[in-house]
């Protein structure tokens, strides 16, 4: 047994020597003694209520990215009405459709195909959640991305290299 805890001192003791493993240790023990520092300032009591504060004064001072994030939530069940209205129909395509002019346009059509995803989603199989999943997070990505520019704009560097962490009381 001893051996093996000899082979194993060695062998550290190797690895600390090639790639400054002691030094990396440091600095994460460092980041982490940082961590624990900063969660002391946290009012965890308060938590809950001043995210709710926080939350309620951005959708009041956005309600434009407010109402597009909660348009972004609704789409992938709404697309499941969508196909039936393009054509994709619980019995198959429908007749005059655009189901049917993309139909004659790329036939035959491919097993699991895009077309046979969305036949079948509208039909309720296999594709339903494949094409609501797809439209849900396409829609929620776009919904997102002017949710991401406002933490970005409040955490880049101001002119004199100070960060805008956006502290400060809510707007009730």
């Amino acid at each position: 047994m001893a051996n093996r805890f000899s082979k194993l001192k060695q062998l550290v003791e190797t690895r600390t020597s090639q790639y400054n493993t002691t030094e990396a240790l440091r600095k994460l023990n460092q980041g982490l003694v940082f961590i624990g520092d900063q969660a002391k300032n946290v009012d965890f009591t308060n938590l809950a209520k001043t995210a709710g504060t926080y939350t309620l004064s951005t959708v009041r001072e956005n309600p434009g990215k407010t109402s597009l994030t909660v348009v972004a939530l609704g789409l992938g069940p709404l697309s499941s009405l969508l196909l039936p209205w393009a054509g994709f129909g619980a019995a198959g395509v429908t007749a005059g459709s655009i189901a049917s002019a993309l139909h004659s346009q790329h036939a035959p059509v491919v097993a699991h195909g895009i077309f046979a995803t969305l036949q079948s989603a509208g039909a309720g199989g296999y594709g339903l959640p494949i094409v609501q999943g797809a439209v849900q997070g396409a829609a929620t990505a776009m919904g997102a991305g002017p949710w991401v520019k406002t933490v970005y704009d409040k955490l880049k560097p101001s002119a004199d290299g100070q960060r805008n962490r956006g502290v400060g009381k809510p707007k009730l």
